[in-house]
């Protein structure tokens, strides 16, 4: 992501529609900013983005990373997100 891109979406700003690219979990978690073993770990229990498996293939399509990455959007330190 550039600079540009972060600081729209840090701002709530609406990015421009693209077609979803499924990405393997080092580039998904490149995408996000995360470790790829945090990835992993969120996966595992549930917490992560939805993700796809075939066989033991993982891919993410960056449609999902996005709304998970909107999911987990706060304002200051004591916002605790929608429904908690």
């Amino acid at each position: 992501m550039t600079i540009e891109t972060l600081a729209r979406v840090s701002e709530g700003v609406e990015r421009p529609s693209r077609p979803a690219r499924n990405v393997s979990t080092s580039a998904a978690a490149e995408y996000l900013g995360l470790a790829g073993s945090y990835l992993i770990k969120l996966r595992n229990n549930g917490n992560g983005p939805a993700f796809y498996k075939f066989g033991s293939r993982v891919v993410y399509r960056t449609e999902d990373l996005d709304e998970w990455m909107a999911q987990h959007r706060r304002r200051s330190t004591a916002d605790r997100g929608a429904g908690k």
